[in-house]
């Protein structure tokens, strides 16, 4: 074998070698990856599986506060019935107060 021949040879193992140790730095990555995927899936998992259990715990309060709403809507009701009673009241004492006003001055 020529020197040349050598050198080339050289070369060509020197380019495989870097080949290889640039295929097992990839083959390194695809399984960090690969160990992230994993990781990521099971988080996944996790915050699909506490979504819908705050979903149900949330439907079972809303549920369970009908009734309060209800009694709150209601009390609203009679407080609104209230105030206009005492608006009427008021005017209906408004204007008695003034036709005693006029009665007693004709």
């Amino acid at each position: 074998m020529s020197k040349e021949d050598n050198l080339l040879l050289k070369l060509i193992i020197e380019s495989l070698n870097k080949l290889e140790e640039a295929s097992k730095e990839i083959k390194e990555d695809i399984n960090n990856i690969n160990i992230t995927m994993a990781k990521n899936t099971n988080s996944l998992e996790e915050h699909m599986r506490r979504s819908e259990a705050a979903e149900e715990a949330l439907e079972i309060l809303k549920n369970e506060m009908k009734p309060v709403k209800s009694f709150y809507d209601g009390f609203v009701f009679i407080g609104k019935i209230l105030a206009l009673l005492a608006i009427l009241a008021t005017i209906v004492g408004v204007v008695f107060e003034s036709l005693s006003l006029l009665m007693g001055k004709v």
